[in-house]
């Protein structure tokens, strides 16, 4: 959600960033183009391709910046999830202080959080790093699984101490 409301803006804000230059450039070349041989019955001579090509380069530049955040935070949700399985608390610390969403899921099809990731293989560190984060600790994934139960099921009992203390059920 968070991305397509990022998306969104970074497109309007490119679009006015559009019309501003096309009205800038197309100013500049009215008060640059002098009428044909100083008769002022003669219209401006048209705005010619320049004006199309700095409207298409913003254009351009626009998606080129829409499809890199949103390939740059699709990579920061997976290193979160890797991080978090292997119980690399200090990674998991540091992409989560960039601001990303800490309940974002794997795109597999188990749908796991960082938390759940991190419950299932029994790290209870990084589940007491992730849970200062705030996460949906009742999150369900794909397959009916939550952080809790998955620690259960793993016998993890310290991890799931850790996630009934901070709500879990």
């Amino acid at each position: 959600m968070e991305l397509i409301f990022g998306s969104f803006f970074v497109i309007l804000i490119a679009a006015i960033g559009v019309t501003i230059c096309g009205l800038l450039f197309r100013g500049l070349v009215f008060l640059a183009t002098p009428y044909n041989e100083g008769d002022p019955s003669e219209p401006v001579r048209p705005v010619g391709k320049n004006a199309c090509i700095v409207c298409i380069a913003c254009i351009v530049v626009a998606i080129a910046v829409v499809l890199f955040s949103g390939f740059r935070k699709s990579r920061l949700e997976d290193q979160l999830i890797s991080a978090a399985t292997v119980g690399d608390t200090k990674t998991v610390e540091r992409i989560l202080n960039t601001g990303i969403n800490v309940d974002a899921t794997g795109s597999d099809d188990r749908r796991f959080t960082p938390l759940m990731s991190a419950a299932c293989q029994g790290h209870t560190e990084t589940v007491r790093a992730l849970l200062r984060h705030h996460p949906y600790v009742n999150f369900t994934g794909g397959n009916g699984y939550t952080a809790l139960s998955l620690a259960r099921d793993n016998n993890h009992p310290d991890t799931a101490r850790v996630l009934e203390d901070a709500g879990a059920q």
